[in-house]
């Protein structure tokens, strides 16, 4: 681009800035400041009015409420003088009637009075006033009917403490109307003022809004007249071609740049098609022109060339877009334009140039795919030539060692074949060249090297010759022998700490053995000797050893399986008495938490081959699982036996209605040593090992596990055993069941419920 032109487009562009809507007329934003002044101060006017509505009538309801307790305070006094006087009962009535209505008169006066220092003062001196009359009430009963109780209660009113009381009363009533009368009136003062204003205010700026946008209308008009003449002077004088085709597609207008174009090209005029001059293009052209016509489609640089006798080469380049013309809110898109617009750039000289950059890009193309540590080319037929190169100054060869295929005894011996093959496969087939190999340096030492190469290809599709080139990977190389061999040895130490926590189970489980033994036999001496105070921390200490130990006993079957060493006893067992059983056990914790155990037997579950203790293990397991996560709920224990080919399966599902899982919490599940989140340990404890023991043994047995849930309506796993378990290697994946179980007779099993002790003493 020329400096004329830039010079042109900045000019263009600093007069556009300058016609900005924005830039000329900074009146919208200050009539909406306007607006938003009028909605203000009338909205604050309204609010005001009704606050002060609100407070007028607070302020009445305080005078009428002031004249009534003072009223009920004479209707009081006036009954205690009568009675006084007289001695009859019914000279009480007003005071009686006056003391039932005060307490609610006062409630409702305090309730419309902010002033809590007020409420304390009108509460003492009504509370003084009414205690002195119920004084001299009092002492006017005491002393009868004769002239003894009308003396002693004459004798309480001379003392002038129920006159002073009552002054007190009355001045604080006129001093409440007071300040009620004063606040009414400033209320009126105030409304008088700030209504009027508010209202001009209001008006005046509703006023100045409109008129500032009926400027800003007439202003951003004769900006649109402007901006429009502005816009035909740039299309007028734009840099690459711009036209008008009317609905017959015959050219209406063109600018200065498009006439240019079509003197030197197709030589079309003002009112004749585009083609009328090379008919060649209509086939090209009309079907481009009609879809923008008529469906409203835009196609973007099409390259047309025209037999030009003056341009590079015979023929003129241009690449011509077409858009559809339609008038602002004149129908849907979808409807026939009103004419198409054309953009046209003749991009010969480009052409030229794009020529002339692809042969030079076509040599160096290889060289930016491969690595650019040595690059080394050679003849089409895979040889080196016998020239010093990268590749003599890196292995040290001379080149007339190097040359043909003798780059091969640079390469280590044992590489040397697979490079060989790889190498005459790639110079064949005229593909790709990759290979890793160590090479020989000039100093004698080996290196790992990444080396890449391709064919450079003539216009017919012959090699002209191969570029490639090798990087040196002997870092990452030994990295990664380095982490392999960092791998196994932390495989192997972990191989090791599985065997010593496996063969120290006895070690471990002996003292708390003895804890737990000694324990038991304290409390039962306790209980002989009535200590009943010291009961309680004997359990603790016999509860936490066991909680220990099933820590213990948990880490060691883990340690035991991770060694391998966890063997399966497979014998036969009743699956419902089995499962009857493992309920029984864990009923205790089930209830310790409200909830109930729901046992749901399935028909026909019969007998089964397997290891009992390892069953009953992941049964418990779940179950505990599932009473610690729910509260007041519902679990359900169900079994059945499924009938298949390969052998029968039973299913065992263990249902809860607790607080459930989300998806993220199902993932970490069964790892180890691993709970839902840190929220769950800290509130349930645990050390996350139950589940992932469960589906060890599991997969030891030949099955698998699955867990279901939703987080607050609960969570169901469900296990899977094949019904004859079948030895296998540990390596091998766990196969299908392949024969129904074997019917036990009942004579063989032991009665249900039968108290059996094994007692396994090791004094080793």
């Amino acid at each position: 681009m020329s400096l004329e032109t830039e010079t042109m487009q900045a000019k263009t562009t600093q007069r556009w800035r300058f016609l900005a809507p924005g830039r000329r007329v900074p009146g919208s934003p200050l009539a909406f400041l306007l607006f938003a002044i009028a909605v203000a101060t009338g909205g604050w006017n309204y609010v005001e009015a009704a606050r002060n509505r609100a407070e007028a009538e607070r302020l009445g309801r305080v005078l009428t409420q002031s004249e009534r307790v003072l009223s009920s305070m004479k209707d009081l006094e006036t009954g205690q003088r009568g009675f006084v006087l007289t001695g009859r009962e019914d000279y009480l009535d007003p005071y009686t009637a006056a003391l039932g209505r005060i307490g609610g008169e006062l409630d409702r006066l305090d309730a419309d009075t902010p002033d809590q220092a007020l409420r304390t003062r009108r509460r003492a001196v009504i509370d003084t006033e009414m205690d002195f009359a119920g004084r001299v009430v009092a002492a006017r009963r005491a002393g009868g009917e004769g002239a003894d109780g009308r003396d002693a209660a004459l004798a309480l009113i001379q003392t002038g403490e129920g006159k002073r009381a009552m002054d007190a009363v009355r001045a604080l009533t006129r001093e409440v109307q007071d300040d009620t009368t004063g606040g009414m009136r400033r209320l009126a003062e105030a409304n008088a003022l700030r209504t009027p204003l508010l209202s001009l205010v209001t008006l005046l700026s509703a006023l100045a809004a409109a008129g500032l946008l009926a400027r800003l209308a007439l202003v951003r008009r004769r900006e649109s007249q402007r901006m429009a003449d502005l816009l035909e002077s740039v299309l007028e004088n734009a840099p690459v071609g711009l036209g008008f085709l009317d609905r017959d597609l015959n050219l209406r207008h063109m600018n200065r740049a498009l006439g240019n174009m079509s003197e030197r090209g197709f030589g079309a005029d003002v009112g004749a098609p585009i083609w009328a001059l090379l008919p060649s293009l209509r086939d090209a052209l009309a079907p481009k022109l009609a879809a923008a016509r008529d469906n409203g489609l835009v196609t973007a640089n099409i390259e047309v060339g025209v037999p030009a006798p003056s341009a590079p080469g015979g023929v003129r380049h241009f690449e011509v877009s077409f858009f559809p013309l339609r008038r602002r809110g004149r129908g849907p898109e979808t409807e026939r334009a009103d004419g198409v617009g054309i953009v046209m750039d003749d991009v010969t000289l480009a052409k030229l140039a794009e020529r002339r950059r692809a042969d030079s890009e076509e040599r160096f193309r290889s060289l930016t795919e491969a690595t650019s540590a040595i690059v080394w080319t050679t003849t089409p037929d895979g040889a080196f030539r016998e020239i010093t190169s990268e590749w003599t100054r890196f292995t040290g060869q001379p080149p007339a060692e190097a040359a043909g295929q003798g780059f091969l005894e640079a390469v280590h011996p044992d590489d040397r074949e697979a490079t060989r093959v790889a190498w005459e496969q790639a110079v064949a087939g005229r593909t790709l060249y990759a290979i890793e190999h160590r090479l020989r340096r000039h100093d004698g030492v080996w290196r790992y090297m990444e080396g890449r190469a391709v064919p450079i290809l003539e216009e017919d599709g012959r090699v002209r010759e191969w570029v490639g080139a090798h990087a040196d990977v002997t870092a990452r190389k030994e990295a990664e022998l380095a982490l392999e061999a960092a791998k196994e040895a932390a495989e192997e130490a972990n191989r090791a700490k599985s065997q010593f926590l496996a063969n120290m189970s006895h070690e471990l489980r002996t003292p708390l053995s003895a804890v737990i033994g000694y324990s038991e036999m304290l409390q039962e001496e306790m209980e002989d000797l009535g200590e009943e105070s010291l009961l309680a921390d004997m359990r603790k200490i016999e509860a936490n050893a066991r909680h220990l130990l099933g820590l213990i006993n948990d880490v060691l079957d883990l340690s035991k399986i991770e060694a391998e060493r966890m063997e399966v006893y497979a014998e036969d067992l009743d699956v419902a008495e089995t499962l009857r059983d493992v309920a029984t056990t864990v009923d205790a914790l089930v209830v310790k938490k409200g909830n109930t155990l729901d046992l749901q037997l399935g028909d026909g579950l019969g007998h089964a081959h397997t290891d009992a203790t390892k069953l009953r293990q992941c049964l418990i397991n779940l179950l505990s699982n599932a009473a610690k996560f729910t509260e007041g709920g519902r679990i359900v224990l169900s079994a059945v036996r499924e009938r298949r080919p390969g052998g029968d399966l039973l299913r065992f599902t263990v249902a809860d209605t607790g607080i459930g899982m989300t998806e993220e919490q199902q993932a970490r599940l069964f790892q180890r040593f691993t709970q839902a989140d840190a929220s769950t340990t800290r509130r349930f404890g645990g050390t996350g090992l139950g589940l992932a023991i469960t589906r060890a043994f599991a997969r030891m047995l030949g099955g698998e596990i699955a867990v279901a849930s939703r987080p607050g309506e609960g969570t169901t796993f469900t296990l899977e055993l094949p019904a004859l378990y079948e030895a296998r290697d540990p390596a091998e994946p766990a196969a299908a069941p392949v024969a129904d179980a074997p019917e036990i007779p009942a004579t063989a099993r032991p009665e249900a419920g039968s108290n059996l002790v094994l007692v396994v003493d090791d004094e080793d």
